[in-house]
């Protein structure tokens, strides 16, 4: 590890759902302090544009597919060496009144959410 400018010890840090608004902001705020960080989220096109950046590696991430936390930090952990810590950005909001959601977007909601809790 490197000390950052704030004297704080720089660490490796895996982002998952760097793709949203928040995993997006914060994979900026991190690298901007001087962290590694390993880029994981579902949308390809953010994913790009966010890893030219930062100059981060970056994985393409689905928590509804089987094994791809795992899959995501075994590959984090070969890139960066080692990992000094995860940060779940993962979530999901669906933002419609609850009488006019369907029982399929309720229960992605809930599987996106739960799972990657």
């Amino acid at each position: 590890m490197n000390d950052t400018a704030a004297g704080v010890q720089a660490c490796k840090l895996v982002i998952l759902g760097a793709t949203g608004a928040v995993g997006s902001c914060l994979s900026r705020r991190l690298k901007g302090a001087g962290h590694d960080v390993f880029l994981a989220g579902r949308n390809p096109q953010v994913l790009r544009y966010l890893s030219e950046e930062l100059a981060a590696p970056a994985l393409g991430l689905d928590v509804l597919e089987t094994g791809s936390i795992e899959r995501t930090l075994q590959s984090a952990s070969e890139t960066l060496d080692h990992i000094d810590g995860v940060v779940n950005c993962i979530g999901s909001v669906l933002l419609k009144p609850a009488h006019l959601t369907s029982d399929e977007e309720w229960s992605e909601v809930l599987a996106v959410n739960l799972t990657s809790a």
